[in-house]
Formats: C-alpha cells, sequence, structure tokens
C-alpha cells in the first residue's frame, strides 16, 4: 500500500482548519447581522403587521385577524347530572334488560348488543380495580 505524498497531508490539515474557523466564526456572524438591525421588531398583536400578514403567503393555518368567538350555550341548556347511584342503577337495570332479551329473543343482534354492552361493563371493572390496588400500594393503611 502507498504511503500518501505530504502534499496531501498538508491540503487536509488546511482543509480542516478553514471548516474549524467558519464553524467558530457563522454564530458570531450571524449574532452581528441581527444585532445590525435599525428597526427593532415590536409584536403588536393586532394583526396590522404588513410583513406578517401580506407579504409573507402563510397559508390557511394562520390568522391574521383574530377569529370571532362563538358563545357556547351548551353548558347553560345542560340538565342536572344525576347521581353515581342513580347512574350505577341505570347501568344495571340496562344490563337486566339486555340480558333477559337476549334470553328469551336469542337473535344475533340481542345477543350481540348484551356482549357489547357487558364487555364495557367489565373494562370499566377492570379500570377500578386497577385504580383500587394502585390505592392500596400508595395507601397502605387502607
Amino acid at each position: 500500500m502507498p504511503v500518501p505524498a505530504p502534499d496531501i497531508w498538508r491540503r487536509l490539515a488546511v482543509a480542516l482548519t478553514l471548516l474549524a474557523a467558519i464553524l467558530v466564526a457563522a454564530p458570531k456572524v450571524a449574532l452581528a447581522n441581527e444585532k445590525s438591525t435599525d428597526a427593532p421588531f415590536v409584536a403588536t398583536g393586532d394583526g396590522t403587521d404588513t410583513f406578517y400578514c401580506e407579504e409573507r403567503r402563510l397559508g390557511y393555518w394562520f390568522y391574521c385577524a383574530r377569529p370571532e368567538q362563538v358563545e357556547d350555550d351548551t353548558n347553560a341548556a345542560e340538565p342536572p347530572t344525576s347521581s353515581a347511584v342513580e347512574q350505577l342503577d341505570a347501568i344495571t337495570a340496562t344490563l337486566r334488560e339486555l340480558k333477559a332479551r337476549a334470553i328469551i329473543e336469542p337473535t344475533p343482534a340481542n345477543v350481540t348488543a348484551y356482549i357489547r354492552f357487558q364487555r364495557r361493563q367489565l373494562d370499566q371493572a377492570a379500570i377500578f380495580s386497577d385504580v383500587w390496588q394502585r390505592a392500596i400500594w400508595q395507601d397502605p393503611e387502607l
């Protein structure tokens, strides 16, 4: 294997030195250019910045004027919520009704409805069991 000539090593050293000098000087030049601007940037917030709104093509994801806020009346029209006991009784009644319907009229639709509802309740029970276990782990005095 031939040994490279010393001229190649010298060129490589010069190139690496120039690269290092550029990498060190580039941030300083960028900071100097930023500081040399005559007019400071002022955020107005009222959408009157002509460069931001008119000269740049920002697309439909950016607003130059604030969108009008629509008042949400859904909170005022909500019916009073039932208690947890009433909700649990309603779930139990629904489960019993679906089970009875699936037993008396064993159609695929009735059995499927019962299985789906029961599976949702089993998932909820599993979550309750996990939270119960975590509570005991966090507070062993329980």
